[in-house]
């Protein structure tokens, strides 16, 4: 019996999904961690002062412009998105997805937070455009920019299986986090380091809590295949 359910084309795909988000929720902890030990040596010092001069030597009066709204994409632009994606799951019934999304993005906002509270690296003070007020590491523009529009893509692959779309709108999704991430050490308000750790919490968050939910999807559906078996 357990042969013939593991044997079917959904409990073989679930479990891909699962090995690969297990593997790569491991790695970015793992990664993370050793962003967050060298953080206190000299050579991650050099390494945040020597890129962000390198940075700031190509500020321009209209692509700081650009920098600044590029950068509303990690924030208030998000929530608008956020907003409309939710609306767009609940239009279409679609209420576990979007129940799902609030939770991914909620905590990884709470995270954030909590990361910033326990680390409380200060801001950059070379030379900020824009005044920030809270501590620096990681840098929640592009952790919550690097949960949202992957999970965005995850979500739309999920729902519509077009793989040319969803290729497509991955492309995007990475490119627009490139950017908010840049346009944070280009602003001045985080180091690159406090930029490659969002980037890294937020595809390990993300990681994780699609394991744990495509892990229960797989305990559900193996007991209700067992249970019509059984009969």
């Amino acid at each position: 019996m357990r042969k013939v359910i593991f044997g079917s084309r959904f409990f073989v795909l679930l479990m891909v999904e699962i090995v690969l988000g297990l593997i790569l929720s491991v790695g970015m902890a793992m990664l993370f961690l050793r962003i967050y030990r060298e953080l206190f040596l000299i050579n991650m010092s050099q390494f945040d002062v020597l890129v962000s001069e390198y940075i700031y030597q190509v500020r321009d009066p209209l692509l700081t412009g650009m920098m600044k709204f590029i950068t509303d994409f990690g924030a208030d632009y998000l929530l608008i998105n956020f907003l409309v994606l939710v609306s767009f799951f609940l239009w279409k019934k679609r209420k576990r997805e979007a129940l799902s999304f609030t939770i991914i993005l909620v905590t990884g906002l709470l995270l954030n937070l909590l990361l910033k509270e326990l680390i409380q690296r200060p801001r950059p003070m070379m030379s900020p455009l824009i005044a920030m007020s809270s501590y620096s590491f990681p840098s929640g523009h592009t952790m919550n920019s690097t949960i949202f529009y992957l999970a965005m893509a995850f979500y739309y692959y999920h729902l519509t299986r077009r793989k040319k779309g969803s290729l497509l709108i991955m492309i995007g999704a990475l490119g627009i986090i490139l950017l908010i991430g840049f346009s944070r050490v280009y602003l001045g308000v985080h180091y690159p380091s406090d930029v490659l750790a969002g980037y890294v919490v937020g595809t390990w968050w993300l990681a994780t809590i699609l394991l744990i939910n495509k892990s229960y999807s797989f305990v559900k559906h193996y007991r209700e295949e067992k249970k019509k078996l059984s009969f």
